[in-house]
């Protein structure tokens, strides 16, 4: 059997109270109320621009021979290691890629807000910016390359900081419980609910068919950072 192209590396997802939640399940209204909340305000057209953008990003998908189990994705960063300070405000989980079917996972280099804008002649960068890469492909671009959380391209004229980002495209992901707290273990994630009350609500009971993963609180601040909501 082939190796999982990601083995080795990891997947941290940061969040609110709840993870593995996307606000493109809920309506514009209240979409762009917690867009703003989070400091993601476009003039209000945040969840408008968020649905093209992943319709884009989705269509590559597919086109690289990606599957989907659920339309909208959810947002991981990928790297080699979960480091002990963290960039990013907001709760985190981490879990390994390979527990994730390469074919669920599409990858991009930097914001994939930023490499839709290159992708359509906006923003000059270079070519490997402004597209969406499955794990093969992108474990063929970087070679050995480190991934660390925040990490400088050398490319072209200038260090520009970006980071992998991960779009799973399925809700089939651990979810933590309060020994995952201490880096120990989640539980399958319970069924997918819409409606904007339950967004920021919390699980933390353990449950059979652990996954170890890593996982911690909040820093200060409100911010989530990193990959988007």
């Amino acid at each position: 059997m082939t190796d999982h192209p990601l083995k080795g590396k990891w997947l941290v997802h940061y969040y609110g109270d709840r993870p593995w939640r996307s606000i493109s399940d809920l309506d514009e209204t209240d979409a762009n109320r917690i867009a703003a909340e989070s400091g993601k305000t476009f003039d209000g057209s945040y969840y408008r621009r968020r649905l093209e953008i992943e319709t884009w990003n989705r269509a590559r998908h597919v086109a690289d021979g990606g599957i989907i189990q659920n339309e909208n994705p959810v947002y991981a960063i990928l790297c080699d290691a979960i480091p002990e300070r963290h960039p990013h405000h907001g709760n985190w989980i981490a879990i390994p890629a390979e527990t994730v079917p390469a074919g669920l996972v599409s990858l991009s280099l930097g914001d994939s807000f930023i490499g839709y804008e290159i992708a359509r002649g906006r923003m000059a960068a270079p070519d490997m910016l402004g597209r969406s890469y499955s794990p093969e492909a992108l474990m063929e671009t970087l070679g050995h390359r480190p991934l660390p959380l925040d990490w400088p391209s050398h490319v072209d004229s200038g260090d520009t900081p970006f980071y992998v980002e991960a779009h799973l495209y399925t809700r089939e992901l651990p979810q933590p419980h309060a020994t995952a707290l201490a880096g120990i273990a989640a539980r399958p994630a319970p069924a997918e609910k819409t409606a904007a009350a339950d967004f920021h609500h919390a699980t933390t009971e353990p449950g059979p068919g652990a996954i170890p993963v890593k996982a911690g609180p909040a820093l200060t601040g409100a911010d989530c950072g990193g990959p988007r909501l």
